[in-house]
């Protein structure tokens, strides 16, 4: 559980996904100073994620979202609310869910 660690980089994600690729459950809500390319490194190695938060994470663009589909397949949670991705992204990753099995928390909304 890494909730608020203000010095979790993205180089920090990037040690963590290469050291610990049998993570199943992974908090980095409010982990400011992450971003997307540290996020990618966890979603490419941790194939066995199930709970990835990552709220509060300044990512704004939502491209990892691709990344998740084809790399955890045993994701059934992620938390994205406050991470600033555009509603139409996470509409689209809904959308594309057809496994149904994974929860998409977007702020105070959940979507299967």
């Amino acid at each position: 559980d890494l909730q608020n660690c203000c010095n979790f980089d993205t180089e920090c994600a990037e040690a963590l996904a290469r050291s610990c690729p049998n993570l199943i459950y992974l908090n980095l809500y409010g982990c400011e100073k992450m971003e997307e390319n540290g996020l990618i490194e966890i979603i490419i190695h941790c194939k066995k994620m199930e709970v990835l938060n990552i709220f509060s994470v300044p990512i704004s663009d939502g491209t990892f979202l691709l990344d998740i589909e084809k790399n955890l397949p045993r994701l059934r949670e992620l938390d994205i609310g406050g991470t600033g991705i555009p509603w139409s992204v996470i509409e689209d990753a809904i959308t594309r869910n057809i496994r149904g099995q994974l929860d998409i928390i977007s702020d105070i909304y959940r979507y299967y």
